[in-house]
């Protein structure tokens, strides 16, 4: 019965490659709510919350370090007002920040390869440094969306907190 032990290795063998193709312990969420358009996971201990307006989900790490916020931008209806848009959301989060310092859009993609516009700020909020990073993307044709993370460095450190935004965006899928 050299079958079976063949068998239980397969098993075994798929059962890995299947793992490590999904985050331990994550969420999967449908964003927004009413009309999902996106895809993505979470880490388990990080709590959501849908705002009144469903088109912004609030995500907060464990100890709350690190804020993720997701936009539906339903006004937007190209890649460059999404841009702007970006921009302009960076600009009005850091108003009340000092010694702010923005980058440029740069292009990147999410792990299944939906293309990113990211944007970054370097700022302090009551004299400690954050970092805050803004991507939008168009999962499908006149869909997009925007999300933010919002964290002091150390948190996008290895182990950090906010490394969990790197797993968050790689994981955001158009839902067909």
């Amino acid at each position: 019965m050299r079958l079976l032990p063949r068998f239980f290795t397969t098993l075994t063998i798929t059962s890995l490659l299947l793992a490590a193709g999904a985050p331990l312990g994550a969420k999967t969420i449908k964003f927004p709510k009413d009309d999902p358009g996106i895809i993505f996971d979470v880490p388990d201990d990080w709590t959501i919350e849908q705002k009144s307006d469903s088109t912004v989900l609030l995500c907060k790490s464990a100890s709350g370090i690190a804020i993720v916020v997701f936009l539906a931008l339903p006004g937007v209806s190209s890649i460059d007002e999404l841009k702007s848009s970006l921009k302009e959301w960076a600009k009005s989060t850091s108003e009340e920040m000092a010694d702010v310092s923005m980058s440029e859009v740069t292009a990147g993609k999410t792990g299944p390869g939906m293309p990113l516009s990211l944007l970054s700020v370097k700022a302090k909020q009551d004299g400690e440094e954050m970092i805050c990073v803004f991507a939008g993307f168009s999962p499908a044709k006149g869909k997009y969306f925007a999300v933010s993370c919002i964290a002091p460095p150390a948190a996008y450190k290895d182990g950090g907190e906010a490394t969990g935004f790197d797993a968050v965006l790689d994981s955001v899928k158009a839902i067909k």
